[in-house]
């Protein structure tokens, strides 16, 4: 859950409540919002669920990446990478009063490559 959602849910809520009924509605402000959160303990958390590692090796190898590159010029360099969207993942943010575990993430993405030279002067439709 989010601070706006939170406050979108206290404006629908405030004229259900039989003391409040026919009194205007608070503005529900962000500083409401911060007071309200601090009140009741709850803060904004990521959930945390897989760790990313890099091979002690990595750094061996990219060294020697770097050495064999310097044996072309930068216009026949290329560089390609993947980036991608997850259309089904979750929030991994909200409104806790508790810390809560992660929770295996949904994979489901849309793909799409970028590749260009060195120099920027030639770039491939992704």
């Amino acid at each position: 859950m989010s601070g706006d959602i939170l406050i979108t849910k206290a404006r629908e809520i405030w004229p259900l409540i039989p003391e409040y009924a026919g009194k205007p509605t608070p503005d529900f402000s962000i500083g409401w919002l911060d007071k309200f959160k601090k009140r009741h303990g709850i803060k904004e958390r990521t959930n945390h669920g897989e760790l990313a590692s890099v091979p002690i090796a990595a750094e061996g190898e990219m060294q020697l990446l770097r050495h064999v590159t310097l044996l072309f010029i930068a216009e026949n360099l290329f560089n390609m990478d993947e980036t991608g969207l997850y259309w089904r993942r979750a929030i991994s943010k909200g409104l806790t009063t508790a810390k809560l575990p992660g929770a295996k993430k949904d994979k489901s993405r849309i793909s799409l490559i970028l590749c260009s030279n060195a120099t920027g002067s030639e770039k491939l439709p992704p």
